[in-house]
């Protein structure tokens, strides 16, 4: 019995509702003109996931350049798409 006893104790600590996260702040990015940027540093400068990137590079909102097998967008196509969220 004393086992039943610890658990209705800590039965209300864990169900108690954990407050949600903070959002951090997102320092601005610079972003250079004359660089090649990978898809995550693309999505991260963009403020959007892999996955939306990808389908704005399939609908023709986003141009990139294909190294091999590698995907790569240059930094005036990322300034003129971010000017275009603005």
């Amino acid at each position: 019995m004393p086992e039943q006893s610890k658990k209705l104790e800590c039965a209300p600590k864990c169900l108690k509702p954990k407050s949600p996260p903070r959002p951090r702040p997102v320092p601005p990015v610079l972003i250079d003109p004359n660089q090649r940027y990978s898809m995550a540093e693309t999505a991260s400068i963009l403020r959007q996931s892999r996955a939306k990137t990808y389908v704005d590079i399939r609908d023709g909102r986003l141009q990139v350049v294909k190294d091999g097998a590698r995907t790569y967008a240059h930094g005036t196509e990322l300034i003129r798409r971010s000017a275009q969220a603005d």
